[in-house]
């Protein structure tokens, strides 16, 4: 009966080294996971947007030689906490956007504004 025990034992030993190594494991790659994001966010520039700001809207997919990369500029209507935003295309026709989707739209001095 006592080689039994030592047995049980030993299997409960073997299994709390394995979660040991496991939970050593799951945190070795959120450590990475987190320095990846780190050094990912380090170059991006926040912006904060207001209602009636101009945006442009990068056009998904793989785009043809030549063609505009960007579509706008549109109104922001508002921001949303969850990273969108509501634009408005046209006096009838709104959509919902990802923040990463749009840029700030720049108007340069020499082009006249109507």
């Amino acid at each position: 009966m006592s080689v039994k025990l030592r047995i049980i034992y030993v299997n409960n030993a073997i299994i709390s080294q394995m979660k040991l190594a496991k939970h050593l494991k799951k945190n070795r790659k959120q450590q990475k996971i987190n320095k990846s994001n780190e050094r990912e966010n380090s170059s991006r520039v926040p912006h904060q947007y207001s209602p009636n700001d101009l945006i442009t809207l990068k056009k998904p997919g793989i785009l043809r030689k030549l063609t505009i990369p960007r579509a706008g500029p549109y109104k922001v209507i508002r921001q949303n906490n969850n990273g969108s935003i509501l634009i408005e295309k046209s006096p009838t026709d709104t959509e919902n956007v990802n923040i990463r989707r749009i840029s700030p739209y720049y108007v340069s001095m020499e082009t006249p504004i109507d």
